[in-house]
């Protein structure tokens, strides 16, 4: 594989036979597994992050599932403007009328606040008081019932935040290793773009 472009040897084996001490590979690396494997950039990182695709050679995707996936990414900007324009739209709207719009609107923005948290937040980060200040609401939000995937969501924003409830401390350790593989994923992403 190294000489078509991958890894050295030494690192092929540590990726290969890790051991609690192994780092997670470099995007370098992960470009260098592309390489050498013919895959399609960025598939490696894919691969890392969870992604079970099937890996096509470059053309030859088989495309009729193209449309089967669950997650998109979407510039900011563009939640911004529906989040604005649902605003008004419940504004304007009578009370029972507007309360799907309500739910999806502040889902949206639960989702946004959760990625602004990975960001900025997670262990040993300082509390940014502009942070609070906006996502209070989603922050001072009663939990949902225990066993409402919602009460998860709710107590990670929490976690990332700095403000998870004593009784719930039993999660940190689950939420610090989505954090980590969360921030992993967001360089990644923005050492791609």
């Amino acid at each position: 594989m190294h000489e078509k472009g991958g890894p050295a040897d030494t690192t092929m084996a540590r990726i290969e036979n890790p051991v609690p001490e192994t780092t997670t590979p470099r995007p370098t690396t992960l470009r260098r597994l592309d390489l050498g494997l013919s895959w399609p950039e960025g598939h490696a990182a894919k691969i890392l992050h969870g992604s079970t695709q099937q890996v096509d050679a470059p053309g030859t995707q088989d495309l009729t599932n193209a449309l089967s996936f669950t997650t998109m990414e979407i510039p900011v900007s563009i939640i911004q403007d529906i989040v604005q324009a649902a605003s008004k739209v419940v504004v304007a709207l009578p009370g029972d009328d507007s309360d799907d719009l309500k739910a999806c609107v502040q889902r949206l923005t639960a989702i946004y606040a959760t990625e602004v948290l990975e960001r900025v937040g997670g262990p040993g980060t300082a509390r940014i008081p502009l942070i609070d200040l906006t996502f209070r609401d989603l922050l001072d939000t009663p939990l949902a019932a225990p066993g409402d995937p919602m009460r998860t969501e709710q107590l990670y924003r929490r976690w990332l935040a700095g403000m998870l409830p004593v009784d719930e401390k039993d999660l940190s350790d689950a939420f610090t290793t989505r954090w980590k593989a969360r921030r992993r994923s967001i360089r990644l992403r923005e050492e791609t773009s």
